[in-house]
C-alpha cells in the first residue's frame, strides 16, 4: 500500500522564476518549460514575502484548465530566495561606443547594456559616466519580452573600481510588501488619494497668484447682468466668463469658490430686494388743514375726509 501511494505521487520540478506581474501571477522557466504559468495563490504567506525574479523554486505540474493545450505550475516553494538575476559579477567585454551601448562577459554569457542602465554613483563619476573594456562590473539581469524567446540584458550596472564587490555596491534586498503585511496579519492599502490645497501649497513672494480677487469677479457679473438684463445662475455666469468674450480661459478652484460666494450674496440680495418691493404700501390719509380741522376730529366720521 505504502509502495502504491510513494508511486502515485506527483513529480515536484525545479526551475526559477523569470517574471512576476502585479504580485498576481508569474511565468517559471525550466529545461523543459520556457515559460510555465503559475499563480500567487499556490505560494504560501512565506514564500509570497521573498518570491522575486531569479528565485530557484520547486513545484508540480497540473492542466491549467484556463488555457487549452498548456500547463501551469502548481504547491510552488521557494528552495533558495537569493535571486540568481542580482548583483552578478562580469568584465565589460568592449568599451562603451558612441551610441551609448555596451557588453558584458558572465558566467560563459553576454549581456548587452545601454548608457541609462549604469548607476550615476562616485565610482562612475570618476570614470566618466563610461566603462572601458576589461572593467569589472557589477549587475542584474532582466528579460527582454519583445523576443521570442526572451533575451536577458544588463541593467543597475555598477562600477567596481577595487576589483570586487563590496557591501555598498550590493543592491538593498527588495521583499513583497503586499505578501509581508499578509505575513504580519496587517493590512495594507494599495493606493492613498491625496489632495493638495491652496492652503498647503508653499507661500513665497515669488508664487503664483491665487487668482481674481471677489471684487474683480463682481465687476464681470455685474457687466454680464447688464448685457443680459437678468442674473444668472453660477454655471451659466462660469461659462460665460470662460468664453472668448471676457477671460479665454479656465476659472481656477479659488476663483471658482469666490464666484460660488459671490453668486449667492447676489441671489440673497435679490431676495431681500424682491420681498420689500413686494411689500404692502401704508395707507396715506390727507393732511387736516385750518379748514378742514373740524372734519379730522375723532368723533367726526372717517367718510369725511374724502368728501
Amino acid at each position: 500500500m505504502l509502495a502504491t501511494l510513494r508511486n502515485t505521487a506527483p513529480e515536484r520540478h525545479t526551475g526559477i522564476i523569470v517574471n512576476t506581474r502585479q504580485n498576481k501571477y508569474g511565468f517559471i522557466q525550466t529545461s523543459d518549460h520556457a515559460s510555465l504559468f503559475f499563480h500567487f495563490s499556490e505560494l504560501n504567506d512565506e514564500d509570497k514575502a521573498l518570491v522575486d525574479t531569479g528565485c530557484k523554486v520547486s513545484f508540480e505540474i497540473e492542466p491549467n484548465l484556463n488555457s487549452a493545450n498548456n500547463l501551469k505550475a502548481v504547491n510552488v516553494r521557494i528552495d533558495d530566495s537569493k535571486s540568481t538575476f542580482k548583483d552578478i559579477e562580469g568584465v565589460v567585454a568592449i568599451d562603451m561606443r558612441t551610441n551609448g551601448f555596451c557588453r558584458i562577459d558572465a558566467n560563459d554569457s553576454s549581456y548587452l547594456f545601454y548608457s541609462s542602465n549604469l548607476v550615476n554613483d562616485d565610482a562612475c563619476r570618476a570614470m566618466g559616466n563610461t566603462v572601458r573594456e576589461g572593467q569589472c562590473v557589477l549587475f542584474d539581469i532582466k528579460l527582454n519580452y519583445k523576443y521570442n524567446p526572451a533575451k536577458p540584458h544588463a541593467v543597475n550596472v555598477r562600477v567596481l573600481m577595487d576589483g570586487h564587490s563590496t557591501a555598498a555596491h550590493l543592491a538593498p534586498k527588495a521583499t513583497n510588501s503586499r505578501a509581508s503585511a499578509l505575513c504580519t496579519g496587517a493590512y495594507r492599502r494599495h493606493w492613498i488619494r491625496t489632495a493638495r490645497t491652496i492652503s498647503d501649497a508653499p507661500s513665497s513672494p515669488t508664487s503664483k497668484p491665487n487668482g481674481m480677487s471677489s471684487s474683480s469677479l463682481r465687476v464681470l457679473v455685474d457687466a454680464i447682468t447688464r448685457e443680459t438684463q437678468t442674473l444668472h445662475g453660477y454655471l451659466t455666469v462660469r461659462n460665460r466668463l470662460q468664453s472668448v468674450d471676457y477671460l479665454n480661459r479656465k476659472l481656477s478652484i479659488e476663483e471658482k469658490r469666490r464666484l460660488s460666494a459671490l453668486m449667492n450674496d447676489m441671489e440673497g440680495n435679490k431676495e431681500s430686494t424682491t420681498k420689500h418691493t413686494l411689500r404692502k404700501p401704508h395707507r396715506e390719509y390727507p393732511r387736516c388743514s385750518p379748514q378742514t380741522l373740524h372734519m379730522c376730529s375723532p368723533s367726526a366720521p372717517f367718510s369725511h375726509v374724502y368728501t
